[in-house]
């Protein structure tokens, strides 16, 4: 709503009435140029949202604003109805290297600040910002080491519209430029090549001012650090052996590295580690394959290390890198560690030469009535009678190379080739040494028993098995024998064609495999010569026949 209000030409009241109005009381009330009443002597505006205003253009006449009008809010603030907040720029938080060229201030060598990387950065509005009039003016600077010394700076005064400027590195640009009501609005965006500023790094601060008639709106951002990165980090010369104290484990006459074993680790030569700034953590050094846990070095693990700029000439060295990962196994003949510097990006990985190795960390998982084949806790020599021993060399142990090996989680012919010892029976020179060469074992054979320790009558067990199936029994591809030591006269069987005969069966080379065993659950009769209290066990023999058949377990149940 627009009121005209005229001036009076005399105490009556009476005035002269401008364009479109009368002679009459004294004020004409306008509603948007039209007169809507010629004679009020005072106007009473009632409402919150009402705001009168002189008229810029009209020296006679006062704007009357019903709602009152919205404005964009101001440089950033989010005083009004627009996001004028002005991001900082993305920093990392960074160690600062013992300066050459470059000014920290009064900065200490080595402290953490927020740095970039980026040559560019830029504080820009996502949103328009409010302008009070055309009068107002944008300064943008930045500032040295000291955080006083201006070191570039660029100005825009008087500002009615698109417009931009820049000098010594520093742009300031007004766009989006519009009316908003009474009143103006625009994006301010502002941007530092500090490439050009401080080229060879250095602490700077920034600071832009938005100055209005009757204010001054800024944004800063104090401390920061740019790093122009003039050195790139680099290793040569990585290196693992063995360090002293190993531990290790054996399967079947086979030395493994178990848990905890350490390693000795070298990196010869590390270069150029702080390029101006740099991470807390500077060198990696993973060891996977060994199932070494990954190291993650900072300046202070290194030998000649120093937190200057220009740092080279360091190394690494460490005797007790101790294997962590559990339950695993390594099985190989290309095993090797990398390490790699740690800048603003990752640095190329380095190698170590490849080694032979065996890793098996897996603990124990047999019981009286499972067997994983991840241990031979539970294995026994031919005379069921002696516990196995798993240092001894399966060539001569227990009769000569007749025992299955033991290794990754199957039993297997020792010389046969698989993806299981990674298709190598000669593990002479594997480390940990020494260790055998089974090129030419074919022991085939493997001894257990299974015990009750409910000792309860069992006339049946179920035997749930995987790596091999009912058909490899039936086609006597592996041979299953099964004895009940008191009860037996002789070794029954489960494999072959024939089955368990109720009628038949008398506890001497009967076939006592029942017909509802499916693939992988044979289902096993004793017919009356079962086990009870005093008879709480039964023993099997297993003999690979097919040797690319590897069982990985037998687990029993009643």
């Amino acid at each position: 709503m627009s009121i005209c209000i005229i001036r009076p030409l005399s105490v009556s009241g009476s005035c002269l009435i401008g364009p479109g109005g009368v002679i009459g009381g004294g004020v004409a009330v306008s509603d948007e140029g039209t007169v809507v009443n010629s004679s009020a002597c005072n106007i009473n505006f009632i409402g919150a949202d009402v705001i009168a205003k002189q008229d810029p253009d009209e020296d006679c006449q006062v704007d009357v604003y019903i709602p009152t009008p919205s404005y964009p809010s101001h440089y950033n603030t989010n005083d009004g109805t627009t996001n004028g907040i002005v991001t900082n720029t993305g920093t990392s938080t960074r160690h600062v290297a013992n300066p050459g060229s470059y000014d920290i201030g009064d900065w200490v060598a080595g402290s953490e600040h927020p740095t970039t990387r980026s040559s560019n950065v830029y504080y820009n509005t996502s949103e328009v910002v409010l302008f009070e009039d055309t009068a107002s003016s944008v300064v943008a600077e930045i500032y040295g080491a000291d955080g006083a010394t201006v070191l570039a700076s660029v100005t825009i005064s008087d500002i009615a519209g698109n417009t931009s400027a820049s000098q010594d590195g520093v742009t300031v640009s007004i766009t989006n430029w519009d009316v908003s009501s009474d009143k103006y609005q625009a994006k301010i965006s502002v941007s530092y090549d500090l490439s050009s500023i401080i080229p060879d790094s250095g602490r700077f601060s920034i600071k832009i001012s938005h100055i209005q008639t009757n204010a001054t709106y800024i944004k800063s951002q104090n401390d920061l650090f740019y790093d122009s990165e003039p050195n790139t980090a680099s290793l040569t010369g990585v290196h693992i052996v063995e360090s002293a104290a190993r531990i290790t484990r054996y399967l079947s006459g086979v030395q493994y590295y178990d848990l905890n074993s350490p390693f000795t680790v070298d990196i010869d030569d590390i270069d150029n580690l702080n390029g101006t700034s740099y991470p807390t953590i500077q060198t990696e050094v993973f060891g996977a394959e060994f199932g070494l846990p990954q190291l993650n070095l900072q300046g202070s693990d290194l030998t000649d290390w120093t937190n200057d700029w220009d740092d080279i000439d360091d190394s690494y060295h460490n005797e007790d890198w101790k294997i962590t990962a559990v339950n695993y196994r390594y099985i190989g003949d290309e095993a090797n560690i990398s390490a790699r510097t740690e800048d603003w990006s990752a640095g190329a990985l380095v190698n170590s030469d490849n080694m032979k190795i065996l890793i098996d960390t897996w603990g124990p998982q047999s019981s009286e009535l499972e067997e994983y084949f991840t241990d031979e806790n539970f294995r026994m020599m031919s005379d069921y009678a002696t516990p196995w021993d798993s240092t001894q060399d399966l060539r001569t142990y227990d009769g000569g190379n007749t025992g299955v090996q033991v290794i990754g989680g199957v039993i297997k012919v020792p010389s046969t080739l698989s993806t299981t010892n990674n298709n190598n029976a000669d593990f002479s020179d594997y480390n940990p040494l020494s260790n055998p060469d089974y090129s030419s074992s074919d022991g085939n054979t493997y001894y257990r028993e299974f015990i009750d320790v409910d000792k309860q009558v069992r006339g049946s067990a179920w035997l749930a098995i995987s790596g091999f199936t009912l058909q490899d029994l039936i086609d006597e591809k592996i041979l299953l024998f099964i004895d009940v030591p008191g009860k037996f006269t002789s070794e029954c069987y489960a494999h072959s064609p024939e089955e368990f005969n109720y009628g038949e069966m008398d506890g001497d080379d009967d076939p006592i495999r029942v017909n509802d065993s499916t693939d992988y659950n044979i289902h096993i009769s004793f017919g009356t010569y079962g086990l009870d209290e005093d008879h709480d066990r039964f023993r099997i023999r297993l003999v690979i026949v097919d040797d690319t058949i590897e069982p990985s377990s037998i687990v029993v149940s009643w």
